[in-house]
């Protein structure tokens, strides 16, 4: 059994039609409100601070708009003369309670309470903002520059090391800093390298700017070799030895890289070893070429392999022709009193050969 009826009553189709026209106004109303929030808060447009007060007035509970508002309150002029700061803060401070998941807010509200001479309350701020973002590096560097400031070095380690581990640009200025802070203590440096072998190359780099060339050979021969080799720092660092005068020191990292059978044919006494790689026999590793041969294009030399008869299981020749000018050769003599000098070179026999 069911039960209908027709509402004919003017007063129901009046509070239906009331009901249609609010939801309409609600609807149009989010929409508005959408659409000058992507307004006002697009980077690409720049809008005075005077608009911004008036939009913020309007939508108080945005958090994007109240953030770009505190951004403009303390921009150009007006953060020279600390005014706006307090109702920046404010600004701030609401923004990041409308949106507590977002670190952008907390590291805005440390920065001005930074600027408002409270570095406390500015610290509790950023350590909010690194719980958020604990993979950001520009917020762990934010953080711990703020503990330097504070003179809580050892607190400020942890943050350093964050922060250079996610963006290697950081490990120069981060050891800059804490060895102005602690006076030039290298153990403090040392202890926030850690194990870490990056760590430790970006110090033994910033050690040798120090002069502090002794320490850095130290402990740089500490650091696994195959690191020093696949990264780019350990022949930066010998090329930074080279040209700080210190040749040995950086042949000698050299050869070490190179490995055992390097060092060996070095210290040989033998005539054929008188010439690095006289035979060109040893490889090469990339990138770390700088005492071993390296070849270039040249239109005065060439490189052939000797056709010249030669002894029983001696290796082939490779022989580099040099001239002072062009010439056509083999096939026109040459003029002139200039002559070819030739280098006559062993090398392994091709496979092909």
């Amino acid at each position: 059994m069911s039960l209908s009826f027709k509402v004919d009553s003017l007063i129901v189709r009046l509070i239906q039609l009331a009901i249609g026209v609010a939801i309409c106004f609600l609807l149009f109303r989010v929409a508005y409100s959408n659409f000058i929030v992507r307004v006002i808060t697009d980077p690409r447009l720049e809008f005075t601070r005077e608009a911004l007060s008036v939009v913020a007035t309007s939508e108080p509970n945005s958090p994007r708009i109240l953030f770009r508002l505190a951004q403009a309150e303390t921009a150009g002029e007006v953060i020279t003369n600390f005014q706006g700061v307090e109702s920046a803060i404010g600004h701030a401070r609401r923004a990041s309670e409308l949106t507590f998941w977002d670190y952008r807010y907390k590291q805005l509200l440390a920065h001005l309470q930074e600027l408002n001479g409270d570095p406390d309350a500015a610290e509790q701020s950023l350590r909010v903002a690194v719980k958020l973002a604990p993979n950001n590096s520009e917020v762990n560097w934010l953080y711990a520059n703020l503990l330097i400031r504070l003179g809580r070095l050892d607190e400020s380690l942890a943050p350093l090391k964050s922060a250079s581990m996610m963006n290697e640009r950081y490990y120069p200025q981060a050891y800059d800093l804490l060895w102005q802070a602690s006076g030039q203590n290298l153990e403090l440096l040392k202890t926030m390298a850690g194990d870490d072998a990056t760590a430790r190359l970006s110090l033994v780099q910033f050690m040798l700017d120090r002069s502090l060339a002794s320490e850095a050979l130290a402990l740089f021969r500490g650091i696994d070799r195959q690191i020093k080799i696949d990264s780019g720092k350990g022949s930066s660092f010998i090329r930074s030895l080279i040209a700080s005068g210190r040749i040995e020191s950086a042949r000698s990292l050299w050869l070490e890289l190179l490995g055992s059978n390097a060092q060996a044919q070095s210290s040989s006494d033998s005539p054929a070893n008188q010439v690095w790689n006289s035979g060109f026999e040893a490889d090469s590793i990339r990138n770390f070429d700088h005492f071993d041969w390296t070849i270039t294009p040249s239109e005065y030399a060439r490189i052939l392999i000797c056709s010249r008869p030669k002894a029983p299981k001696s290796p082939s020749l490779a022989r580099v022709e040099c001239w002072r000018h062009q010439i056509r050769y083999p096939k026109e003599p040459m003029t002139g009193n200039w002559s070819p000098s030739n280098i006559l070179l062993p090398m392994k026999p091709h496979p092909s050969i």
